[in-house]
């Protein structure tokens, strides 16, 4: 009995290490950075980098209700522009810019007519990366001369982390570096079989 018992046991794993995605910095009203293609030449819409970006600034926080990527930026009214109007008139400017801890501007919009001094997917700079451990376990049992009863379990995501998406980097949201998608809950699955 105790043979039984022992015997036909199988278990294997899946290790899996991502790493993140390259990030753009943009100033527009999407993540994706505008792109313009003009007989043959691209030009895409990002941000100037005017500061030091500060070492580590890429890692995954966790708030009170959200999830924060880049933890040592964040953002503020930029200047107001000085076009040459009258001061006393009504307008609406939103643009603002990345500041580090110390208050030192680190991006800013490009000026009017121009796109930005950094690259698109920021050399250096990527989204979170992800770990993953699948496992599957397995036992095999003999119930006649030629007939055989297997059962199985698969767990995908065996350790249950989140896969975070890539944090918002355009810079005039009020969600900067915020990441508000994740997959990856665990999934077990049990299956039996009979070969005869």
């Amino acid at each position: 009995v105790v043979q039984r018992v022992v015997e036909g046991w199988q278990l294997s794993s899946v290790f899996s290490w991502i790493s993140g995605a390259p990030l753009t910095f943009t100033p527009g009203t999407t993540v994706t950075p505008f792109v313009l293609t003009t007989m043959g030449f691209r030009s895409a819409n990002t941000v100037d980098l005017v500061g030091n970006l500060p070492k580590g600034s890429g890692d995954v926080v966790k708030g009170n209700g959200f999830v924060q990527y880049f933890s040592g930026l964040s953002v503020k009214q930029a200047p107001q522009p000085n076009f040459g109007g009258d001061p006393n008139l009504p307008g609406r400017f939103t643009n603002q810019v990345v500041v580090d801890k110390s208050g030192n501007m680190v991006f800013k919009n490009p000026e009017p007519g121009t796109t930005g001094n950094t690259a698109i997917n920021m050399p250096g700079i990527t989204g979170p990366s992800s770990l993953g451990l699948d496992m599957a376990l397995s036992k095999k049992i003999r119930i006649a001369e030629n007939k055989m009863f297997t059962i199985r379990a698969d767990a995908v995501n065996f350790l249950n982390r989140p896969i975070w998406g890539n944090p918002n980097t355009n810079i005039n949201s009020t969600t900067f570096g915020r990441i508000t998608t994740a997959t990856g809950n665990r999934t077990i699955t049990f299956n039996a079989r009979i070969d005869f």
